[in-house]
């Protein structure tokens, strides 16, 4: 359903003269990107660029097109184009490191929107660290690769506070 929403507001806001210009933090293999690409009318290009682990931008980089690429960091994105239309995340902020700080560098890019789709907030002042528990073969569609086992993985997930998210997005942004 959030890719169904990313191509609504991509085709709100697409002008068939110049492909879209999206930043897609923690996109995975694309996948926003071909859901988008099938549910937009072909006339609209697209220029999307997803931004991975370096792990997972490399094994990616097989899907690549004259519409898609991957980078293993913000600032080789960054540095590969001439800006964004677009900076959407989906789920992906609140895996980072310092999620206050890459919210600051995708504010700070400048694109005219900026999307956030399942983002985890609370209402209290401070953040909610958790210690998210999976096991591998369910963070993906699909099957495991060969030579992959499926093992328990565990990494910090932070539900933000909706007042400091709102604090840094609102010094440039207003909501929709």
């Amino acid at each position: 359903l959030t890719s169904a929403h990313t191509a609504v507001a991509l085709l709100q806001m697409a002008n068939p003269e110049r492909p879209m210009r999206v930043l897609d933090l923690g996109g995975a293999c694309g996948i926003h990107y071909f859901i988008s690409r099938v549910m937009l009318p072909e006339r609209f290009r697209l220029d999307w660029t997803v931004v991975e682990t370096p792990a997972m931008a490399a094994r990616a980089r097989a899907l690549e097109s004259n519409e898609l690429r991957f980078f293993g960091s913000l600032d080789e994105a960054l540095r590969s184009s001439d800006g964004f239309d677009l900076v959407y995340t989906s789920g992906a902020l609140q895996c980072v490191e310092q999620p206050y700080e890459m919210l600051d560098r995708l504010v700070k890019i400048g694109a005219p929107y900026l999307m956030f789709a399942r983002a985890g907030f609370v209402l209290a002042p401070r953040d909610v660290i958790v210690i998210h528990t999976s096991r591998l073969k369910d963070n993906g569609r699909g099957p495991m690769p060969p030579g992959i086992p499926d093992e328990e993985v565990r990494y910090p997930f932070a539900f933000l506070s909706v007042d400091r998210f709102l604090e840094v997005v609102n010094a440039r942004y207003g909501l929709l």
